[in-house]
């Protein structure tokens, strides 16, 4: 576009400072003294390009001289309506008072194109059209600066304000002229900022001949009204009495962050709003969703702050969209009372009975251990015993081998023939030999069988001593474990009884899932305005609901800001996702309302 010629603002140098003056504070000066008077002749040469002159301080980071800087004229445009200052002369012969390269009132587009980076939901593309997406509310969350100035950063209970938002710098920067800037609508329909702009009562007309269609609606705020039973917060324009169709009003849904109080500064004050147009018989209306995007405030006055500040979360109104949500999936609220759950906390008693029956079972065990050591050393020994009859056995058999050796050779036929008188008392004395050896023999085997099963009954003995050890241990072991779970079961119970505690705080219970869900909102520390919600999942026992499980709980935090228009929803889609990563599922299809 072309370079706006009528502007609001231009700097005078007063006392060595250069100050900000307006087109309409001059009118008045004007007014009160007369265009003649030397009150105003000793002004009228003092207004320098405002634009020229911020744009000189960028460049060169120093205040400018009136070389600098090009001078303009004040006219009074009163009888037309409204009043500016234009650069001194005609394009012709103007020389070189004008308007310095990157000045917002030459090159608007380009000033746009530069500062866009500040805002969200304003861009300008490469062929230099302002591109609008305020309502494109599904968008990807922005990376641009949040515009947001801390009065008191960090103490509670102090208020932050907000800066405004791209319109309202666009209106404020080249105020009326604004009208003439192009922009691209998210109907990707290429319009001039006027062609948008309708009063309130013509909303009626436009609103039946072009429904849902984008404009700017202009007029005076005449009420906030209190929210309805559908949970809607209505803003009433002033109505012309002239006409019998309903006010145009602006409608915000209870999706949206916003409070009452958070729209009162909207009262007597003369604004546009932008977005789509709707109508029935009964209402004509625009929805509201954004102060600080789609509010221009068209009244305000110079040096007036942002009128609006950050809305703040409403915890009843937070609250019944956490139960809505949690009532979906089978759970339903109970009093939040922590003297309920005390099973761990009494069971701790037990914890020193406990102690003494392992240190008995210890006692024991050790006295198994001593008659294990006693049933090695016996089965040692009659090992040794065992090993000594197999080497006595082995010498009597092998004496008896001999015996009867001898006994062959006697018992042979030419002995029988030839020596049989003389060799009858060696082999009498050799069969008493072979007898008594046999019976030696004997008596060994008996006691190598006697000594065997002893060995057999030591080892089956050390091996009952070692099941009943293994038994102790396993009792320590248990009793140990019961220890455990007990004191384990106790910090998770009192961990859980002082989550029950916090304010605000609320429970609920899901019985199909044995589950006691503990809900609680709290002031983030690095900034009080942003709300940390923390929902504990904590499993109980399936024959009784009062007593903890002793597993740590499931802890999902989130954080809910309060610039984020669509909080309650998003609170609503925090939870849902935390509920479905727990395998609970939705017993009803959850219609939001908060």
């Amino acid at each position: 576009m072309t370079s706006i010629k009528s502007m609001q603002y231009a700097v005078r140098e007063v006392g060595g400072k250069w100050e900000r003056e307006t087109a309409e504070h001059i009118l008045k000066y004007r007014e009160k003294y007369g265009t003649d008077s030397q009150e105003y002749k000793n002004i009228k040469d003092t207004f320098y390009c405002y634009g020229c002159y911020l744009n000189w301080k960028e460049l060169y980071e120093k205040e400018p001289t009136k070389k600098d800087i090009p001078l303009l004229n004040h006219f009074n445009m009163s009888r037309t309506g409204g009043t500016h200052f234009r650069i001194r002369g005609s394009a012709k012969n103007r020389g070189k008072n004008d308007h310095g390269q990157g000045c917002r009132f030459k090159d608007p587009v380009g000033y746009l194109k530069r500062v866009s980076g500040n805002f969200k939901f304003m861009d300008v593309d490469p062929k230099g059209i302002i591109n609008v997406s305020i309502l494109k509310k599904k968008q990807k969350k922005s990376k641009k600066n949040n515009r947001f100035v801390a009065d008191n950063p960090g103490h509670i209970g102090i208020q932050r304000t907000q800066t405004f938002g791209a319109l309202q710098e666009i209106y404020n920067c080249f105020g009326e002229a604004w009208i003439e800037l192009a922009i691209r609508t998210e109907d990707n329909k290429n319009v001039k900022v006027k062609d948008l702009m309708f009063a309130s009562f013509q909303a009626l007309e436009e609103s039946q001949n072009h429904e849902g269609k984008i404009h700017i609606i202009t007029g005076k705020v005449t009420k906030v009204e209190s929210r309805n039973k559908g949970g809607y917060i209505n803003i009433i324009f002033k109505k012309e009495k002239k006409l019998s169709s309903p006010p145009f009003t602006l409608s915000v849904s209870p999706n949206y962050i916003y409070n009452e109080d958070d729209l009162k500064c909207l009262e007597n004050r003369q604004i546009g709003c932008y977005g789509r147009v709707s109508y029935n018989k009964n209402f004509i209306q625009m929805e509201l969703f954004s102060l600080q995007n789609q509010i221009v405030f068209l009244d305000l006055k110079e040096g007036e702050r942002c009128p609006f500040t950050v809305p703040s979360i409403n915890y009843e109104r937070l609250k019944m969209v956490i139960d809505e949500c949690l009532e979906s999936y089978g759970a339903v609220t109970s009093a939040a009372n922590d003297k309920k759950f005390l099973y761990y906390l009494e069971k701790k008693e037990d914890i020193p009975l406990l102690k003494e029956k392992i240190k008995q079972t210890i006692v024991e065990r050790d006295g198994l251990a001593q008659e294990k050591k006693y049933r090695k050393e016996e089965k040692e020994k009659s090992i040794i015993k065992k090993e000594m009859l197999i080497k006595q056995l082995n010498n009597k058999k092998n004496d008896l081998v001999s015996i009867r050796s001898s006994l062959e050779e006697q018992n042979s036929i030419m002995q029988r023939l030839f020596k049989i008188i003389r060799r009858s008392e060696e082999i009498k004395l050799l069969r008493s030999k072979e007898t008594i050896i046999e019976k030696e023999v004997m008596n060994i085997k008996q006691d190598y069988y006697y000594i065997s099963n002893e060995i057999v009954e030591i080892e089956n003995s050390i091996k009952h001593v070692d099941i009943s050890n293994l038994n102790l241990q396993e009792k320590v072991d248990e009793t140990l474990g019961e220890i455990n779970s007990i004191e384990r079961g106790f910090n998770i119970e009192e961990t859980w009884r002082e989550h029950l505690k916090r304010e605000p705080g609320y429970m609920y219970h899901n019985t199909s899932k044995n589950y006691w869900i503990s809900v609680n909102f709290t002031k983030s520390v690095s900034n009080s305005e942003i709300v940390q919600v923390t929902c504990v999942f904590q499993l109980h026992d399936k024959e009784h609901s009062f007593r903890i499980s002793p597993q740590t709980a499931e802890i999902i935090k989130f954080y809910l800001r309060p610039n984020d228009e669509i909080v309650y929803e998003t609170a609503r889609i925090e939870l849902v996702r935390s509920l479905k990563r727990l395998n609970f599922s939705s017993k009803k299809k959850l219609i939001y309302q908060s």
